[in-house]
């Protein structure tokens, strides 16, 4: 539980709604550590890319079609546990039963923070973004 006085974040979807959908605190972290592979990916790639740039080459042609590869595949799919309320890290290891139970929630990543977003199961792609703020007080385990 967050103490009084500590930063945290929180992740919203922009929908339909005018008021931007908070989406639950269990989804921190597994939301976060998509988008922190991703950004480790896109940064090894900016390294090889600079660094064969530097010696006045390009991408031999695997490295280019692994790099486009990556490129066109801006996805990450997180799958969380709605009825447990826990993020499910390894789908193929839970019976189908208990998948039941699931959300497949889809992230496409971007360079540019303004144009994350997620989807739910099938549906639209919608605008994610993050705020934080300092918790004033701590009620029932919730920060506010």
């Amino acid at each position: 539980m967050p103490l009084k006085g500590e930063l945290v974040h929180s992740w919203y979807v922009k929908t339909e709604s005018a008021t931007p959908l908070q989406l639950p605190r269990y989804w921190n972290t597994p939301l976060d550590l998509s988008m922190a592979g991703w950004m480790a990916l896109r940064k090894k790639w900016d390294g090889a890319i600079a660094k064969r740039a530097k010696m006045g080459r390009a991408l031999t042609p695997a490295a280019a079609k692994a790099y486009k590869s990556f490129l066109d595949s801006p996805y990450r799919k997180v799958v969380f546990d709605l009825k447990n309320k826990v993020h499910v890290p390894r789908p193929s290891a839970v019976g189908a039963t208990s998948l039941k139970e699931c959300l497949v929630a889809e992230l496409k990543m971007h360079i540019d923070p303004a144009h994350l977003s997620l989807r739910f199961g099938d549906g639209p792609f919608y605008h994610l973004m993050v705020r934080q703020f300092e918790v004033t007080e701590a009620r029932n385990g919730n920060a506010t």
